[in-house]
Order: structure tokens, then sequence, then C-alpha cells
């Protein structure tokens, strides 16, 4: 698989301002996204191996080119999976919408990064693997949990399927702020996915 841009070959090589963007965001997540990327169970890359740990970085090495798209995408990143009204009602659940939006999408190191997450973030591993055969497990799920995977996977295939009546079932369950956020989650997931698809780069 050869990615269709050139990658920065190491993170070592980013420029200064790169590198003090991602200084900054391992020093205000604690460390987080490398505490789990070492648990990932890539497609192909054997966990504590060197390629495994090449993998790890490839989203810098790509997003590095540009140090203000970087700091503006992890930045975002952050907040939705961490900082938002969603991940402050339930952070499991963040992650569990993208491993929905990443099956959706069919993309395999999504899947992989999201599965991952999920675990580091409380969920059984039977739940996981449930999730990840989500149409055949639905009764694993409460009704609030259908209603969002539901609703993120039609904005990950057919956003523009979106009906006024789903939007407004989400009421039960979410604030409109909430709602808002909710939606803004599908969506970054789906386009996280779409740019490193796009560029044929492995990442989460």
């Amino acid at each position: 698989m050869a990615p269709r841009v050139e990658l920065i070959p190491e993170v070592k090589d980013l420029s200064p301002e790169s590198q003090a963007v991602l200084d900054a965001y391992l020093k205000k997540t604690g460390g987080e996204y490398l505490k789990i990327a070492l648990d990932v169970d890539h497609p192909w890359r054997e966990k504590n191996t060197p390629e495994h740990e090449e993998w790890v970085t490839q989203f810098v090495k790509v997003l590095g080119h540009s140090p203000g798209l970087l700091k503006a995408w992890l930045e975002k990143d952050w907040y939705m999976v961490r900082e938002s009204l969603i991940a402050k009602k339930d952070v499991q659940l963040t992650e569990m919408v993208g491993l929905v939006v990443a099956i959706a999408l069919e993309c395999p190191y999504c899947i992989a990064w999201h599965s991952a997450a999920s675990r580091f973030e409380g969920a059984e591993p039977d739940l996981v693997t449930k999730l990840r055969n989500y149409d055949e497990h639905r009764d694993a799920f409460s009704e609030m949990q259908q209603a969002t995977f539901d609703y993120a996977r039609k904005i990950a295939n057919h956003a523009y399927q979106v009906t006024d009546e789903e939007v407004a079932g989400l009421g039960k369950w979410f604030s409109l702020p909430e709602i808002v956020e909710l939606t803004e989650l599908a969506c970054h997931m789906s386009a996280l996915s779409k740019f490193f698809s796009a560029l044929n780069v492995e990442i989460w």
C-alpha cells in the first residue's frame, strides 16, 4: 500500500511549527493517543513491532505538511471525542459512534482504531465485537444507542436521507445542543476516514 502523497519521513523531520503543535497536543492530552494506538489490532501490522509503531505516526506524517491544518484537526478531534457535550455525557458513546461510522465506510484502520478506543473508554470487548456486527446484535444495545448509531450511520452513508422525525426523535435523550454536536461528531468521523482514504494513508 503506497500513499498518494509523500509522507514526512519521520516525526523528527517535522517542521518546527508542526513539532510545536504535536508537542502541545501530547502535553494537553497526556499522550492518550499513543496509549490507545499501542492496543490497536492493525489489519496486518503486528503489535509491539517497528512496523506497528511506524503506522501509529502516519497521520502526523501527512497532516504535518500543514502546521495550521495539523493544529486545527488535533484541536477539533480532541474536542469532539473528549470535551464535547456528548463526550461529557458518555465518552464511551463518542468512540462507539466513531466505530459505527468506520464500519459504514468500510475503513479497516478506522475500525481497528475505534475498537481499541472504545475498549480504552471501558467498553467490554464482547460489546465491541457485537457493535462490529451491529445489525445482527441490535438487541444488545439500548434504545438510545440504537437511535444514535442508526443516525450516525445514515450520516456517514446518506446524510441527505436523514429525516425530520429522526432528528426530532433524538430529543428523547439529547438536548438541542447535544444533537448538534452529535451530528458533527458523525460528520467529523466520516470526514477523517474519507480524507485519509482518498490519500491512501493508513490511519486509525
